[in-house]
């Protein structure tokens, strides 16, 4: 059983696809702009907000800054409309908490971070990590090693985590951190796509989670 465990939050705890893709329409609509449809919206999400907006965005680059001072803060305030938990993994992570430490790291700008997670977690989590200035965002390990930065100062190794997400994203984030990795595939990419970037474990179904950590 590992010590720690870390999750993901878009596409592996919550179901955020349609709040995503409405927040991003009402940026395109402000400015005129042709609409994404949720497919689209899943193929652009998991790079954090800027690469969100800049892919929705298309040739009108020029717009990014001022569409982000839009985006970011609509989304704070309706970032709960249509999300909802995946069925069965509120249990599981009730389950995990009891028996190890959890944590939320995420590309999602901190404060949006914090209110979804308190809206729908309220306590579950010992560590939320979201994007923040001068925290380079996943792929590049660092937003892992610190939420590991409390659980270090106990003795705990990287060897004792596992990440938990649901896109290439995720399981190059985790690998440069020296971490294993659970990909799940019930998120934003599909699991032939997830298998080719070769994570240590796969699941198909929140219980997987339980049976591959070896909780009954």
């Amino acid at each position: 059983m590992k010590k720690v465990i870390l999750f993901d939050l878009d596409g592996t705890i919550l179901d955020t696809l349609e709040d995503l893709t409405m927040a991003s329409n009402y940026v395109l609509r402000y400015f005129e702009l042709p609409l994404i449809s949720i497919q689209e919206a899943r193929s652009f999400l998991g790079y954090g907000a800027e690469h969100f907006i800049s892919k929705s965005l298309g040739k009108r680059q020029d717009l990014l800054e001022q569409a982000l001072k839009i985006y970011k803060p609509y989304l704070e305030t309706h970032s709960d409309i249509l999300t909802k938990p995946y069925y069965g993994i509120s249990e599981v992570i009730h389950k995990l908490g009891l028996m190890c430490s959890l944590g939320v790291v995420s590309n999602k700008h901190q404060e949006a971070v914090d209110f979804i997670v308190n809206k729908y977690f309220s306590k579950a989590f010992d560590v939320v990590i979201g994007q923040q200035e001068g925290l380079p965002k996943k792929p590049h390990p660092a937003s892992l090693f610190k939420a590991m930065e409390p659980f270090f100062e106990t003795g705990v190794k990287i060897s004792d985590a596992i990440y938990i997400g649901d896109s290439e994203v995720d399981i190059l984030t985790a690998q440069d951190a020296g971490m294993d990795v659970i990909a799940v595939t019930w998120g934003f990419r599909d699991k032939a796509y997830l298998e080719s970037f070769k994570p240590t474990y796969i699941a198909d179904a929140p219980s997987d989670i339980l049976k591959i950590l070896g909780v009954k």
